[in-house]
């Protein structure tokens, strides 16, 4: 089984994400055996300061009795705006971050968008890139994740697409690259991006 759980602000294309790695999984797997694909998603709230996430649960058949993740289940934590991965709340680990453990390896997009507080004004400043990271790599460097894969995905988008609203693109392409199950749903994540498979 796989569990995926999707962190964004809004408006960076995560829902088609959530479907674009569904789709993938039932290309891969469909033709040779039963899958249960199933999940749900929480969206629009950014625009009042709170989160838009989703989760995406697969299973060899089997039945899904919900479609959101318990807390500390994901096998795989994709954010695509760097503060909403790491949602700090008064320097605790926020309620996005609840969802990892052990096995979970976390994929973000390292790009800062600016929030609700900062423009309207009821905070001073955007967080430094350098401090959300240093949280995500502290929770590899203690072993509470399995792995931390942190992508320049807006800027490569950018670059090689002509647009940031690409970035869910980069993602994908990162998360799927090598290609996908080969051992009871294992996927292989690399740390490099191979641009000319995107």
């Amino acid at each position: 089984k796989v569990d995926i759980y999707f962190v964004a602000v809004g408006g960076e294309g995560l829902m088609l994400l959530k479907e674009w790695i569904a789709g993938s999984f039932e290309q891969v797997i469909c033709g040779e055996r039963t899958i249960t694909i199933g999940g749900g998603e929480v969206h629009g709230l950014s625009q009042r300061g709170g989160s838009t996430n989703a989760c995406l649960r697969i299973t060899p058949g089997e039945l899904i009795w919900s479609p959101t993740l318990p807390d500390h289940s994901a096998d795989y934590y994709i954010g695509l705006e760097l503060q909403e991965t790491v949602r700090l709340d008064a320097g605790n680990l926020g309620s996005n971050l609840r969802k990892i453990g052990y096995q979970t390896t976390i994929i973000t997009d390292l790009n800062i968008l600016p929030t609700m507080g900062i423009l309207g004004g009821n905070w001073k400043k955007l967080p430094r890139q350098e401090d959300l990271e240093g949280v995500l790599q502290k929770l590899e460097s203690e072993k509470l994740i399995k792995e931390y894969v942190g992508i320049e995905a807006s800027k490569l988008a950018e670059k090689y697409i002509g647009n940031t609203r690409y970035s869910n693109s980069i993602i994908f392409g990162a998360f799927v690259h090598g290609q996908l199950i080969r051992n009871e749903f294992e996927i292989k994540i690399k740390k490099e991006i191979a641009l000319d498979t995107i």
